[in-house]
């Protein structure tokens, strides 16, 4: 569950910066991807966390289950385990976290009507109270100190919310002009089912170029609308609404991100020892006060 929130936490400015610049779309009426939040489905972050989470319980535990040494979570087991982890982890990640949309997003979204953000919130939040309560009696001890590709991983990181933090300070997204695979434009009226697990949906068939509600792409830059069938074509950045407000959800995420990823890599040290430290003090006025108890009764 932890693999799967951090991988949410990473995903959060590249998701919400990258649709704005229009590195892609998405399709205009899929009612799967219809709840957005700065124009990226909420699904998008469902689907995050239940794959990695998946990717994660198997690769940890097939481990596991192969090599029945007792080893650490990231020390190195058996060629045969190690092997069979990358494998079925590769081959189950996805029906797993497919897996997971069955007893919370598509019942209650397809059958109720329930908002696709509700269902997110709800998934998320159980990760986070389910890691909070484990993580609170946890007796790890201390990691180990980062090697270079750990160094590297974390500039990495520091480098990717630097990026898109800049890209919402400076650059302009009415400036793009992106050509490329997009959803077909045709019909306004055609309508294509939907079928997911528990129920049929429905969709329209093709981008309605004179009704759509992308409001993140428009046809400005061009001299006019591509024509019916088109499916690669070039569409238009559109400016900010506020651009304020896109500065201050990357300063959360990046703040929340540095907090996090600091905290596991670097600030175990002084929570354990601080830990350790009360340990001791707590042992050692139950050995005193066995001390005294025994000197009472040598009296």
């Amino acid at each position: 569950m932890a693999a799967g929130l951090l991988v949410v936490l990473i995903d959060l400015p590249y998701d919400i910066v990258s649709v704005k610049f229009v590195h892609w779309t998405w399709h205009d009426t899929d009612p799967n991807i219809a709840d957005r939040h700065y124009w990226v489905p909420w699904n998008s972050y469902y689907f995050h966390a239940t794959f990695a989470f998946a990717f994660s319980f198997w690769f940890h535990n097939v481990r596991k289950w192969i090599d029945r040494r007792k080893l650490d979570r990231w020390q190195a087991g058996s060629v045969k385990a190690e092997l069979a982890a990358v494998l079925v982890a590769a081959l189950l990640s996805f029906p797993g976290g497919a897996l997971l949309f069955i007893p919370l997003y598509h019942p209650f979204h397809d059958f109720f009507g329930v908002p696709g953000e509700v269902t997110a919130v709800t998934l998320l939040f159980v990760f986070l109270t389910t890691l909070w309560k484990f993580d609170r009696k946890s007796n790890r001890r201390l990691p180990e100190k980062l090697d270079t590709m750990g160094r590297a991983l974390m500039a990495h990181l520091v480098l990717h919310y630097a990026t898109f933090f800049a890209m919402v300070i400076f650059l302009n997204p009415e400036d793009v002009v992106a050509a490329g695979l997009h959803e077909p434009i045709g019909d306004c009226t055609a309508r294509t089912p939907v079928h997911t697990v528990l129920k049929t949906l429905e969709k329209r068939t093709y981008l309605c170029a004179a009704d759509y509600d992308e409001k993140y792409f428009d046809f400005h830059c061009l001299d006019r609308v591509p024509r019916e069938g088109s499916y690669w074509y070039t569409i238009c950045g559109t400016p900010f609404e506020n651009r304020a407000e896109y500065v201050l959800v990357m300063m959360l995420i990046s703040f929340v991100a540095m907090m996090a990823f600091r905290s596991i890599h670097f600030d175990y040290d002084v929570r354990f020892e601080i830990y350790d430290l009360v340990r001791k003090d707590k042992s050692g006025k139950q050995q005193s006060s066995v001390g005294s108890k025994q000197s009472k009764k040598n009296k």
